[in-house]
């Protein structure tokens, strides 16, 4: 196994401290050895102490021996003495103990317990068994020879004590001879550990110098020139095992990803400079495209203001560019579609304008015939001119909602107003010819009934005779007038089928206008509806006519009904007669295009929107 810069300095680590430990572990060894109470120093003391117990005052015997004797002298008291020699058994027992299981050498201790223990057992045991039971008996004679015995096993102690004082001394010297020589030892295997610690110290910090501070300081030279884009240079120290080797292996990746950076910024710029030429190309088209558009809002712009100035002669004859050539072709076919419609109306609606004056021309010579009743029909006449008087301000609003429409829509929506306008007028004039039929009807009803009347007036004046023939005058001229009106109701109605079919023609083209026009607000994204005031007066003018009707109902008993009728009918042939002119004058805004073509054949439109596809989806891809 190879050792790393961090194995090395676990290695380093665990020698400096076991060196250390080592060194350490002689200094507390000496240190426990030589300190108080240290095992030196309780070699050295242990038999000065042996001797201070044995020698006077004595360990064992000698005290309460002079107990004992200065008891006998009469020199203590005998409780006192007891209780003395009592404690000084108890003393001498723990010492025995104690020194029997000391430390001492073996020879003094065989010595201690084979001569001295005996010997002090023996003057205790005398002490028990024989002092002890005098004393308390008070027996002197006894206490003697206990005494004399005491001092028997006194002696026997002192002498044995006596054959280990040699042993001790003996000790004593050989204990401080072998503490001397424990000390230079202990010295100078301290000395030792501690100069192969600092030099073990010393040996590592040089290995670690040479395999981690030096490759370091290159490696900082080297990252430094790195950062200063020198990748040329190759790492060192690549085929290390151990941490530097590692770095280098980390610097190489980084080294590699500096060339690879540069590499990759230099594909970057590469493809940033056709980037950018595809962008300008891009850009160029999109101009192009943006212009092509514009050309086109501004030609169609163009084509909707003329045709809100209801200008329908002028077609787009400048192309477009091919997505947008579809739109061209679909914008002037709906117009040269919507020109010849309006041509139609316009030529139907003179048709109709001359057959109202036809009919207006009638309706006054009925009227011209009735003006001798008309004296009874003011309430008739007021009636209907309030009728002319809604029918004028219905006119007048309707030339304000054209006004209206004009500024308020744009281009499409106004050219959608006036068509709509010609469709609810030919509506109106289809509706005023049937009312017209109707109050003619009336009229020939009333003609047929005036004349049965006057012939019922002449028979009646036969019958009176002379006295009748007055009479019988007036009621011929009656049946005179009443055959006049039944031939003018006649002429009227024969006018109004005639106007009725020129207004069914209208209508029909007026609708064939109607759907040309769905098909211009289909291509140009509509034009607006925005006649709601002309609505409104035609409300009103039918609220005028029903006004009428009530009136004339009213009347239907009055003699001065026909003359009623003859001023409805002129009103109603007037109405007619304006809104035909309402109709031909806005019909005749439109300017026609005298030219009997269309600038774009549909064919050539179809064929352009097979290639191109149609304008919206164009659009779309253009945008």
């Amino acid at each position: 196994m190879s050792l790393n810069i961090s194995r090395s300095l676990i290695v380093f680590g665990l020698l400096v401290a076991i060196g250390f430990g080592v060194a350490l572990g002689g200094f507390l060894y000496t240190f426990e050895r030589l300190r108080i109470n240290g095992p030196e120093y309780r070699d050295l003391t242990i038999s000065d102490a042996f001797r201070a117990d044995i020698m006077p005052p004595p360990l064992f015997v000698m005290e309460p021996y002079l107990v004992a004797n200065e008891t006998l002298a009469g020199g203590l008291d005998t409780g006192k003495s007891i209780g003395r020699i009592l404690k000084l058994r108890q003393q001498y027992g723990a010492a025995m103990k104690r020194w029997s299981n000391s430390a001492l050498p073996q020879p003094i201790l065989d010595q201690l317990n084979t001569k001295v223990k005996p010997a002090s057992d023996a003057f205790w045991q005398e002490i028990n068994d024989g002092y002890l039971p005098a004393l308390k008996a008070g027996n002197k004679i006894m206490l003697s020879k206990s005494l004399k015995k005491l001092g028997t096993h006194f002696e026997n102690e002192r002498a044995a004590i006596a054959t280990l004082l040699p042993l001790i001394d003996k000790l004593s010297v050989a204990r401080e001879e072998e503490a001397r020589r424990n000390v230079k030892m202990l010295t100078i295997f301290i000395g030792v550990i501690s100069a192969l610690a600092f030099a073990l110290l010393a040996a590592g910090l040089y290995v670690f110098r040479l395999r981690a501070i030096v490759p370091l300081t290159k490696f900082g030279d080297y990252m430094r020139n790195l950062a200063a884009g020198d990748l040329e240079t190759g790492v060192p120290y690549l085929n290390r095992k151990d941490e530097i080797g590692d770095m280098a292996s980390a610097v190489a990746v980084f080294r590699q990803a500096g060339r690879d950076k540069r590499t990759m910024e230099e594909d970057a710029r590469k493809q940033q400079l056709q980037i950018d030429a595809e962008r300008t190309a891009r850009l160029q088209a999109q101009e192009q495209e943006a212009h092509n558009l514009q050309k086109v809002i501004s030609e169609l712009g163009a084509g909707l203001d003329r045709l809100s100035k209801f200008n329908i002669r002028m077609t787009l004859d400048q192309p477009f560019s091919p997505e947008f050539e579809v739109l061209r072709h679909d914008f002037n076919k709906s117009l040269a579609v919507f020109q010849e419609t309006m041509s139609k109306v316009l030529e139907k609606a003179r048709e109709i304008q001359g057959n109202s004056d036809n009919l207006k021309e009638s309706s006054d010579n009925l009227a011209k015939r009735t003006e001798q009743q008309a004296a009874t029909l003011e309430q008739t006449a007021a009636a209907l001119q309030q009728v002319t008087s809604n029918v004028s301000t219905a006119a007048t609003r309707t030339s304000q909602t054209r006004d209206k429409a004009r500024t308020a829509k744009a281009n499409v929506e106004k050219s959608a107003t006036v068509v709509k306008s010609a469709v609810d007028a030919m509506h109106r004039i289809e509706e005023a010819s049937s009312r017209i039929g109707n109050i003619t009807n009336v009229i020939d009803q009333i003609a047929f009934q005036t004349n049965l009347l006057a012939l019922n007036a002449g028979v009646e004046a036969a019958r009176a005779g002379e006295a009748g023939k007055g009479f019988a005058v007036v009621a011929q001229e009656v049946r005179d007038l009443a055959q006049r009106s039944a031939a003018a109701a006649k002429e009227i109605s024969t006018l109004i089928a005639q106007s009725g079919a020129e207004v069914s023609v209208g209508v029909d083209l007026v609708n064939n206008t109607g759907e040309a026009l769905a098909q211009i607000e289909y291509n140009i994204s509509g034009i607006a509806d925005d006649i709601e005031s002309i609505a409104q007066s035609a409300q009103e003018q039918a609220s005028g006519l029903s006004e009428i009707n009530i009136a004339v109902n009213q009347m239907d008993q009055l003699t001065q009904q026909n003359a009623a009728m003859v001023e409805e009918t002129s009103a109603a042939t007037h109405s007619l007669a304006s809104e035909t002119s309402e109709l031909v004058r806005l019909v005749g805004q439109f300017v026609f295009n005298r030219r009997s073509r269309v600038r774009d054949r549909p064919e050539d439109a179809d064929k352009t929107r097979s290639l191109h596809g149609s304008p919206a989806h164009t659009s779309a891809n253009a945008a």
